[in-house]
């Protein structure tokens, strides 16, 4: 037999053993089998258009015998007024902490990368930190609240497991979360009418932690800050404030100057 006619038949064998044992593993294998831990700590914030973001720790578990991979990670949040609204998973953060041994702990965050797939190989665990963000405006109250957290896999495209955590808000979360909301508002209108104008970011010796809740003695509050001509900032501690006003609402200065 011509040796070229051995060699194609060997080939073809081997090409069909290949086969059928690439056929053997699709249908045989263990799919991944999960276990999902939910972190005990929320952190929230709220994004330009009045979203709630909120972000949590996951420990994600494949006891499987292959690579597991989740698609998208879903799920709605229920107040105990029987409120409710759905979220979406928007991206991974990473965390750090701010000060010296001993000072408080000053959690800080960052972005780490947009949603995407999370792989984790068989007998393994990954701990991922992941920001979510309601589908709409939420206004996050005082109460108890479930949340209600759907994973859906890559490879069959539905629902894979669901989980469920119940938390509570007290009236301090809630005012804090508020109190961070109206000053990134206003820090970040603030930016973009100082670089309208041409002006220099402030410096750090004059900022305002607290400025867009500051009150003077008659109980006229800080108007909220909306970049156009009818504000002033004050000339001794760059305080922006309404332009009605004959004095800083911040520090008290009578003498303003306008940004027109």
């Amino acid at each position: 037999m011509d040796t070229t006619i051995i060699l194609s038949i060997a080939a073809l064998l081997a090409s069909g053993i290949a086969f059928a044992v690439n056929l053997y593993l699709l249908l045989a294998r263990q799919k991944a089998r999960w276990k999902i831990l939910l972190g005990d700590r929320l952190t929230f914030s709220y994004s330009p258009d009045n979203h709630l973001r909120f972000s949590t720790s996951i420990v994600f578990t494949n006891e499987g015998a292959n690579v597991g991979t989740i698609a998208r990670l879903h799920g709605t949040i229920m107040a105990h007024t029987g409120e409710s609204i759905g979220f979406v998973w928007r991206n991974f953060i990473s965390t750090g902490g701010n000060g010296s041994t001993g000072d408080e702990y000053k959690p800080s965050y960052s972005f780490s990368g947009w949603a995407n797939a999370i792989v984790v190989p068989a007998q393994s665990a990954k701990v991922c930190e992941v920001m979510f963000s309601t589908v709409e405006a939420f206004q996050l109250k005082e109460g108890d609240y479930m949340m209600e957290l759907v994973l859906v896999d890559e490879l069959q495209n539905k629902a894979m497991m669901r989980l469920s955590q119940q938390f509570s808000c007290s009236r301090k979360n809630v005012e804090s979360v508020n109190r961070q909301r109206k000053r990134e508002s206003f820090d970040s209108a603030e930016r973009a009418l100082r670089a309208k104008f041409n002006l220099a970011p402030r410096p750090e010796s004059m900022a305002v932690p607290n400025a867009p809740e500051t009150t003077q003695g008659n109980d006229i509050k800080t108007p909220p800050f909306d970049g156009t001509d009818t504000h002033v900032m004050c000339s001794h501690c760059g305080h922006v404030n309404d332009a009605k006003c004959g004095y800083c609402v911040d520090c008290g200065t009578k003498r303003t100057f306008s940004l027109r």
